[in-house]
């Protein structure tokens, strides 16, 4: 039970997700959590961190958190519902996010992110 609320607070957050995808220049489909949340699911962070804004692994960590849930409880009916939904939408942030290697076909990158060691403060490539 705790589990499952637990990433229900993720689900009943998606809107607020896909604001903050929305905010970047360019903007981000899907949908993409924020760093330090309100109640409501937006950002909180304050503008000046700017590493607030590169924090972007959270989103992948909450996909984990989806496979964990269904590997111990075998949910199938609580995936189907919102586990899929909300794994999409982190894939559909990932995949707007990538960009092409120009050196070598077929290979992409996440540029410029924050990965679980905070004081990477200038952001490191494809380290979610």
């Amino acid at each position: 039970e705790l589990a499952r609320s637990i990433l229900q607070y993720r689900v009943d957050r998606l809107p607020a997700s896909a604001i903050k995808a929305q905010s970047y220049d360019p903007p981000y489909d899907g949908a993409m959590f924020a760093w330090e949340s309100a109640s409501t699911g937006l950002e909180t962070c304050p503008p000046e961190a700017p590493t607030g804004m590169l924090e972007q692994h959270i989103s992948a960590d909450i996909t984990i958190a989806v496979r964990q849930y269904f590997y111990t409880t075998s949910d199938v009916l609580w995936l189907k519902k919102d586990g899929f939904r909300l794994v999409s939408k982190v894939a559909d942030f990932f995949v707007s996010k990538v960009v092409p290697d120009k050196a070598v076909s077929g290979q992409y990158h996440i540029n410029t992110v924050i990965p679980p060691d905070e004081y990477a403060s200038h952001g490191v490539n494809d380290s979610i």
